[in-house]
């Protein structure tokens, strides 16, 4: 279970959260932790019994471990605890007014998280009474907060939005929702309560409900799709909730059909975590798996046209993986395949010796009863990924402002698999324009590992006023993007946003901006069809195209596109004065460049990625620009303790077999021309998230 979405609460700094748990040691006394802040305890020297608070953090599997702060109504904190190995933990609220909210910080899934909650009334002394702080408890803070639930641990909205009867109504609510999910868990659906109804064992009861719920926030409330369900469609059952739902709440989800959980796929954790127990060389070989870890996977292993040895290299290879400790699996949603066989897509959660944090998710497949990690069995290396950015204007101009952007990006390696056939491809599906995104091989230097967007019509040919090859077959593309932006919202209230002015980088944007309405109706876990047309068999292009495409193959995204509002709540990294240099007018690297040195500060996820792009603007208007006239180079950081990267035009290439011998990034010295550095870092749930910051020559 997990939110997608960053709670910036009070004196915290987390990111984007998803499924697991972390157990550390527990901390004696019999608030449950350790104390600190204010005393809870208190309570006039004993003459009075305690009024009592306790409860469970989860995100499905309990957060031993997590950090736990509970705020009052006059803004006081009332303590902080560290929950034991089972999520629990408990305040003495004596000497306290209400209403409260709780917030939960820990390791969940192979990232930091944060959760919410709140509780309207004061228990009277002696009593006890339970508030959990999980997902589902942070979607009802969110209901009540019309907006970011972290806003309900500042004294103002908690007084504000927080009262018996508004948290009633929103459990209501949530209840009707929830319904069918709970009564699948064995609860009672008229009287569960994501608040106090208590979490008793792990997997099952109401924690069972949290495993079977995925939430995410919206800009005024919550969005819950059903992980019960098999995916069929193009997508899974899924309710928005706002304002109105706490008056009319929307249709209940179905009934769960499917049953998996962490305990599915224990076998899998368990060989997984043997495999990483070997040592680096014991593990995988350049081409093959070795003892240690072939049982971890399936012999026709197979995932975007990479064998297991090769997928998962990286990790098999590295020493930062000694040590490294497997966590509960998250099921993020179940399917079937072309086989009828039953697959379930799945997050595999690891802590590194070290405490650090990471994760992969890989299609698992039910064979004759038993779960084995098969990967997508597709031989294209293809994906639409959710993209978040802040982006930074260095040189501001009309309608144009910094900004965060919510994305799609749509990638095809023609360098791998089936993709060396590749000419053209169509994507279709919710978020992209209804005709198609078209890709095409790209003449720019950096763009060997993917096609590019050549136009947004579905259209297979290229525009009637081309002046060099009119409504001829696309054959090749002087662009540089393989991304779509969606939306986007200013940086700084009361900046304007033109949105037929925004350019940036390797960046194309939607003819129009979608709304919050239109992000929210794009399924959690969406569908897209990817139409394929081949070159020749010598790899040359085709000056025709049959109708219908070569082949065709659907991808899911692995979680729900973010509006800009929530995105503005995220914790971001930051790129560091002294690289920008290169998108700086007047700097020192404004000549032609072979080489852009990027360092950051890490506030959030490790950076796993540093980009920058080129661009002559006296090129960028006409229709077909050469290989030199723009560049965008992609440089992978080696290990995610690394604070610094060089990214070079040097060994580049390009998806159109264009030489690259020689790249440079041009000049930025006249009017128009833009550069752009950027930084990348991989939320939990797959999101890519960048930090970009624009330069562009006024």
């Amino acid at each position: 279970m997990g939110i997608q979405e960053t709670l910036r609460g009070r004196g915290s700094r987390i990111w984007t959260p998803v499924l697991g748990v972390m157990t550390v040691a527990v901390m004696a006394a019999c608030g449950g932790g350790g104390d600190s802040g204010s005393n809870g305890g208190s309570n006039g020297g004993g003459s009075q019994p305690a009024a009592t608070v306790q409860g469970t953090a989860a995100s499905g599997a309990f957060m031993g471990g997590a950090q736990v702060t509970m705020f009052d109504a006059d803004g006081k904190t009332v303590g902080t605890r560290l929950a034991d190995a089972n999520g629990r933990y408990s305040f003495d609220v004596s000497g306290f007014r209400a209403p409260f909210a709780l917030q939960a910080t820990g390791t969940a899934g192979g990232e930091t998280v944060t959760y919410v909650s709140v509780l309207p009334t004061k228990p009277a002394s002696g009593a006890t009474v339970t508030a959990n702080v999980t997902p589902l408890t942070t979607a009802l803070a969110a209901l009540l907060a019309g907006g970011n639930p972290a806003d309900l641990t500042g004294a103002s909205a908690l007084n504000s939005k927080v009262s018996s009867a508004g948290v009633q109504q929103a459990t209501a609510a949530l209840r009707a929702v929830l319904a069918n999910v709970a009564a699948s868990a064995g609860m009672n659906a008229g009287s569960f309560d994501p608040i106090s109804t208590p979490l008793t064992t792990e997997g099952q009861g109401a924690d069972a409900v949290i495993d079977l719920v995925h939430v995410t926030l919206t800009a005024n409330g919550v969005k819950l799709a059903s992980r019960g369900a098999q995916l069929t469609g193009g997508s899974i059952p899924e309710a928005v909730l706002d304002a109105s739902a706490l008056t009319k709440p929307p249709a209940a989800l179905p009934t769960p059909t499917t049953s998996t959980n962490a305990r599915t796929f224990e076998a899998i954790r368990a060989n997984l975590q043997a495999c990483f127990t070997a040592a680096p060389a014991a593990r995988a070989s350049a081409t093959a798996l070795l003892t240690a870890c072939a049982p971890a996977f399936a012999s026709d292993y197979l995932n975007n046209s990479y064998s297991a040895a090769v997928d998962f290299s990286a990790l098999f290879s590295s020493t930062d993986m000694n040590g490294a400790v497997f966590q509960a699996p998250v099921v993020l949603f179940n399917g079937k395949a072309d086989s009828g066989e039953a697959t379930a897509f799945v997050r595999f959660p690891f802590v590194r010796a070290d405490g650090s944090t990471s994760q992969f998710t890989r299609r698992v497949t039910n064979r004759a009863g038993t779960w084995t990690m098969t990967g997508n069995q597709r031989q294209y290396e293809a994906a639409v990924t959710r993209r978040i950015s802040k982006v930074i204007e260095r040189n501001p101009g009309a309608g144009i402002a910094s900004r965060y952007e919510t994305s799609l990006r749509v990638l095809l390696n023609p360098q791998t698999g089936l993709g060396i056939k590749a000419q053209l491809v169509r994507v279709t599906g919710p978020g992209l324009p209804g005709a198609g995104v078209v890709l095409a091989r790209s003449r720019v230097c950096g763009s060997s590992a993917n096609l590019v967007i050549q136009n947004l019509n579905g259209s297979p040919t290229y525009a009637a006023n081309d002046p060099v090859a009119p409504n001829a077959v696309i054959s090749s593309s002087g662009q540089s993007s393989s991304t779509v932006v969606l939306a986007a919202t200013p940086l700084k209230a009361g900046d304007a946003l033109t949105w037929s002015s925004l350019s940036s980088g390797a960046n194309t944007y939607a003819s129009a901006p979608l709304s919050d309405g239109d992000i929210a109706a794009i399924p959690t876990f969406a569908s897209y069809t990817f139409d394929v047309w081949y070159l020749n068999s010598d790899l040359s292009p085709k000056t025709t195209l049959p109708t219908s495409p070569d082949d065709s193959f659907t991808v899911t995204s692995s979680g729900g596109v973010l509006m800009p509002s929530v995105i503005a709540r995220q914790t971001w990294n930051e790129i560091a004065e002294g690289s920008l240099d290169f998108v700086t007018t007047g700097g020192g690297k404004t000549g032609v460049q072979t080489t852009v040195d990027v360092n950051w500060t890490q506030n959030a996820e490790p950076v796993d990625r540093a980009l920058a792009f080129g661009r002559q603007f006296a090129a960028a208007v006409a229709p077909a620009p050469a290989a030199g006239d723009r560049t965008f180079i992609q440089t992978n950081v080696p290990s995610y303790l690394q604070r610094s990267v060089t990214v070079s035009t040097a060994k580049q290439g390009s998806s159109a077999f264009v030489s690259c011998n020689g790249a440079t990034f041009p000049a930025f010295a006249s009017a128009g021309d833009q550069r752009t550095v950027e930084i990348r870092s991989t939320t939990g749930d797959d999101t890519q998230k960048f930090v970009r910051v624009v330069g562009t020559y006024r």
